[in-house]
């Protein structure tokens, strides 16, 4: 398992989260028409420190954490689930634990954005977009 891995099995295995999403947290794309709220998250920033006999084994790794929720007329209030949503994400990744072998240190959170789109036919998708520090190490 990499850090990867590890991250998204922290969110899956958050009941709060999964309460929201299930298991529907992905790396970079979210499948088309696939249901909603979901998590999507992509790396930013993946600093490779090294030293003189290779590279360290701690390093800092910045993630773009994309909370999605869709907002139909007399539905559901995306935005509201967004917001929800990115609370119950920070919480599930933001203290130090260790993921198969993987080890977090405390995460930094380092940026949060509310932004939306109005999609053809009706309705809006609202996503909350963190963007997180991770410290870590491990295989």
């Amino acid at each position: 398992m990499d850090m990867r891995q590890a991250l998204r099995k922290r969110q899956i295995d958050d009941p709060a989260v999964s309460a929201l999403v299930g298991n529907r947290v992905t790396w970079v794309t979210r499948p088309q028409a696939s249901a909603l709220p979901a998590v999507t998250m992509q790396t930013i920033n993946d600093e490779r420190p090294q030293h003189l006999k290779g590279f360290d084994d701690a390093r800092g790794t910045r993630v773009q954490i994309d909370c999605w929720a869709r907002h139909v007329d007399g539905v559901a209030d995306g935005y509201a689930q967004t917001v929800r949503l990115a609370e119950a994400v920070i919480a599930a990744v933001i203290n130090p634990a260790t993921i198969e072998g993987i080890r977090f240190g405390r995460a930094t959170i380092e940026g949060q954005r509310d932004l939306s789109e109005d999609k053809p036919g009706g309705g809006t998708l609202y996503r909350q977009s963190l963007d997180i520090r991770f410290w870590h190490e491990g295989a």
